[in-house]
């Protein structure tokens, strides 16, 4: 049977693999309406045959099971995820010399314009005369960032002919939540910051969505991470503090960060598995007077801290699946969503290892996440660290079209001009 959102309520066959868990019922139920996607860019040497990455996908879809899912909304047991035969969704482009692989991903971004329960990732190779770029795209409702790397990993090693275990199950988050981590009266939903407000969905009068990419050499990302380190604050910290002192003169009130968190440590689940295990810190922070740089970016991070804590993430977990119904909500998920349509997110993906690449497989960079959120005035900062260099996609909506750059004055100015 078809898996359009058409026939969400319409009733089985379809073999059912488990419901949603609230932050994937979240992220599904804002896709009715404007869908959270998210790239991640693979860039390779030019010249792979096709033949060989269309076989690596193939055997990637069998090695995962969250490729193999699409999503109904069941009369009984609300949202849930189903087997779905459909084939893989891979497309090849050549690029013209005269369109960068970001405009291409932009595009790419802008076009999922409609929901489909069985289309929740594709995978899009971006030709170039120079590298060719393996974007792999999805749904929030499937993955996480952290997902993301875990696909692209299997997917290296696969191209380079190897075998993966892959994960056969669909890891759920609420299966790492157990009863004695939260008493009862401690389970329900903390209350949102009063700096988090609703949102404006884009429409058609809004600029579309735009994807700009900026790499630091190995000699300036080596001082970064000393620097921060050497301030009692973390790359994300800097970042942050950045964007702070980057917005300072278009700004009349504190800037609004939100940075994701991954929460499979947290859980004590394994790093290395698929699906939706994050949290979002929040901040509302500006630059005290006489406060320097280094202070404020060792303030900046202090939330993040704060989801690190076990207790705090089983919570979060018990909460979120007590106000997120079990069937599409678009009112519920615009209130569950809403941290993510701060003026800024900051999302850090950290050290990125591949561990097939070879001479065969040319692994060059990974770039991402470039997060489209559907939201006016929401911009992305998605930062990977490979090959010993640090790597930033920005996502933009139109607001703040030279923030990287800006960012990028700010920490150069930061690490003592070296580059």
């Amino acid at each position: 049977m078809s898996l359009h959102f058409a026939s969400f309520q319409a009733p089985p066959p379809y073999s059912p693999v488990r419901t949603l868990s609230a932050m994937e019922r979240g992220f599904l139920s804002h896709s009715l309406f404007a869908q959270i996607l998210f790239s991640m860019s693979l860039e390779l040497g030019p010249g792979i045959d096709s033949a060989r990455l269309s076989s690596a996908f193939n055997a990637l879809r069998a090695a995962h099971r969250v490729l193999r899912v699409g999503i109904v909304d069941d009369s009984l047991r609300g949202l849930m995820f189903v087997d779905s035969e459909r084939s893989l969704d891979v497309q090849f482009h050549d690029l013209p010399d005269d369109t960068s692989w970001p405009e291409a991903v932009s595009r790419d971004l802008s076009r999922w314009d409609r929901f489909d329960g069985e289309r929740l990732f594709r995978a899009t190779v971006l030709r170039g005369s120079a590298a060719d770029h393996v974007v792999f795209t999805f749904n929030h409702a499937i993955a996480d960032g952290r997902s993301a790397l875990v696909l692209m990993n299997d997917f290296v090693q696969l191209l380079d002919g190897q075998e993966v275990l892959g994960c056969p199950t669909l890891p759920d988050v609420r299966s790492y939540v157990t009863d004695d981590a939260v008493p009862p009266a401690d389970r329900t939903a903390p209350a949102l910051p009063d700096f988090v407000r609703p949102a404006k969905v884009k429409t058609d009068g809004d600029a579309p969505v735009s994807v700009a990419v900026l790499e630091l050499d190995a000699t300036t990302t080596k001082r970064l991470v000393d620097l921060a380190r050497a301030h009692g604050t973390t790359v994300q910290g800097v970042l942050a503090a950045c964007a702070v002192c980057a917005t300072a003169d278009t700004r009349h009130e504190p800037l609004r960060l939100s940075s994701p968190v991954d929460v499979r440590g947290p859980l004590d689940a394994p790093t290395d598995i698929p699906g939706v295990f994050l949290a979002l810190a929040l901040n509302a922070i500006d630059q005290d007077d006489g406060e320097d740089f280094w202070a404020l970016a060792a303030r900046s991070v202090s939330t993040i801290a704060e989801l690190k804590d076990r207790s705090a993430v089983h919570r979060l977990v018990y909460a979120l699946e007590t106000i997120v119904p079990a069937h599409a909500d678009l009112v519920i998920a615009q209130e569950v969503l809403a941290p993510m349509t701060l003026d800024v997110m900051i999302s850090n993906l950290g050290r990125v290892s591949l561990a097939g690449t070879s001479a065969r497989t040319p692994v060059r960079a990974v770039w991402g996440p470039a997060l489209n959120t559907q939201i006016a005035a929401n911009d992305v900062i998605g930062v990977t660290t490979q090959g010993g260099q640090i790597r930033f996609v920005h996502t933009g909506s139109g607001a703040r079209p030279h923030l990287l750059q800006a960012m990028h004055d700010v920490l150069i100015e930061q690490l003592g001009n070296l580059c």
